[in-house]
């Protein structure tokens, strides 16, 4: 089971048209859509979640900002 992040502003509906369009050819992996939300508030919780509630997010990150936010954080 692969665990996508989905929220009102990333949404994972483009993923999961292209998911299904080749779903035959890859059958022993399933999706699981896991709503968040990503307000400025929970989004540092949302991605400490990452590898634990979610196997991967939806939507354009700038991952050196998120690792500085991470290691600020912990």
């Amino acid at each position: 089971m692969i665990h996508i992040g989905s929220s009102f502003l990333n949404s994972a509906k483009e993923f999961i048209d292209l998911w299904h369009s080749i779903q035959t050819l890859i059958q022993r992996y399933k999706l699981r859509v896991v709503p968040y939300e990503d307000d400025h508030d929970k989004i540092m919780e949302v991605y400490q979640s990452l590898g634990i509630k979610f196997d991967f997010l939806i939507g354009a990150f700038n991952s050196s900002q998120i690792l500085f936010l991470l290691l600020a954080n912990s």
